[in-house]
């Protein structure tokens, strides 16, 4: 009787032990207790929510990625030449090194390019920016998010100075001063009165801003940001592949800013109150429209895939763009002349999106991808001066634009 008593606890302690195991068996294999399909929890649990005991239900999720984006110059391997090197006689008492009088409108000096607009026009180099975005995934398998994409503001800087290449300076020092040929300039630009050796002309000699300068600037300053929402729905996979359908609103800010800073000093090197003219030109445009494409993924094994992403765009361009003459004491009564302009174009863009994605933790992906974008028809100046004071109207050129790149980031699904 105690024999058989031992053994009935030993069955029923086995019985006990083996019952979770049971359960947890049914579930994986098929269908729970209630009818639906249950999920393996992880091996590793995270202190945060991520990921869902029921994945098929859906849930939503966020990423965020840093990126390093190039892009194009549209001013390119075109080229405008900015100033030259000496200046131009505007009174009759200039003399030469001789004593001889030089005739008004004669240029002195050896008219060397001293700045162009080529020496902004890149080679561009990586832009630091970043994107965020959230979605949430439905049910049958689809999936609706929005983000936004940020790069930082990128400039490219030349200058001219008073002292030329290799300080090979002239005789009668003429190598010493920048002209460029703007006109129909009002007084309120003449510059200082006296910028020559008083012995060798007297005052007003060299008049206005930009003729015989000291010193010049120029910089192209170039910044994007895209918003766009995204809709994808799965149409075909399998074990280790899926293609999906992309499709949603996309908006871009495209901004291109070229600045020219003239500033003119007297004979004896100081300032005065009106010395410095500033020219602007800038051009923004604002793309609104649609994109669509496809999403193919591919699982290669070991928490390892890869996606290429591949969409085209297509975007109504409503460009604005202002050119101004102004005084750096804007501020202090001097007077400005602009002028603005707007541009209706139709703008497509090719979008090309190679990854690599890694899913360390369920519920968290690692994303590596190269970005190619390239955009038709958007409006740039390239060849952005107008010497014309008075009637200030540059030319506005379509443009192509590339946008390339590396982004790497995280997802978090919940």
């Amino acid at each position: 009787m105690t024999r058989k008593t031992i053994w009935r606890a030993l069955w029923l302690t086995a019985a006990v032990a083996l019952a979770p195991a049971a359960v947890r068996a049914e579930g994986l294999d098929g269908a729970g207790p209630t009818g639906t399909l249950e999920y393996a929890p992880p091996d590793c649990t995270l202190w945060a929510p991520l990921y869902s005991t029921r994945p098929e239900a859906g849930g939503p999720y966020v990423w965020g990625e840093a990126v390093f984006i190039r892009e194009s110059n549209p001013m390119g391997s075109h080229n405008q030449t900015v100033a030259t090197r000496g200046f131009i006689v505007t009174t009759n008492d200039v003399t030469d090194r001789a004593g001889n009088p030089i005739p008004i409108g004669t240029f002195v000096g050896p008219r060397t390019v001293a700045l162009d607009t080529h020496q902004v026009s890149g080679p561009n180099e990586y832009q630091p920016g970043f994107e965020i975005g959230a979605g949430w995934k439905f049910v049958d398998g689809s999936d609706l998010s929005v983000s936004w994409l940020y790069l930082m503001r990128r400039q490219t800087l030349a200058a001219a100075t008073l002292v030329p290449p290799s300080t090979a300076l002239t005789p009668d020092f003429s190598s010493t001063f920048l002209t460029a040929p703007v006109f129909n300039f009002p007084p309120a630009f003449a510059g200082p009165v006296q910028k020559i050796d008083p012995a060798r002309g007297g005052p007003g000699s060299v008049y206005g801003i930009w003729n015989g300068a000291s010193i010049m600037t120029e910089s192209y300053r170039q910044y994007a940001e895209q918003v766009e929402a995204t809709y994808r729905m799965p149409f075909y996979d399998n074990e280790c592949y899926r293609i999906s359908g992309l499709i949603g609103p996309r908006a871009w800010w495209i901004w291109d800013r070229y600045k020219w800073v003239t500033t003119d000093l007297t004979n004896l090197g100081d300032a005065p109150s009106g010395s410095t003219g500033v020219y602007t030109n800038i051009s923004s445009n604002r793309l609104y429209g649609i994109h669509f494409g496809t999403q193919q993924e591919c699982y290669m094994g070991c928490g390892f895939a890869c996606d290429l992403k591949t969409e085209v765009g297509l975007f109504a361009d409503f460009v604005k763009t202002r050119v101004k003459y102004e005084s750096e004491e804007k501020f202090a009564g001097f007077p400005a002349m602009k002028r603005s302009r707007h541009f209706y174009t139709f703008v497509p863009e090719v979008d090309v999106k190679p990854g690599v994605m890694w899913y360390p933790l369920e519920g968290v992906q690692v994303h590596l991808g190269y970005n190619f974008m390239g955009f038709w028809n958007t409006v740039a100046s390239q060849k952005p001066i107008d010497f014309n004071y008075g009637a200030v109207d540059p030319k506005f050129d379509r443009v192509f634009r590339i946008f390339d790149g590396l982004d790497f980031g995280v997802a978090f699904i919940f």
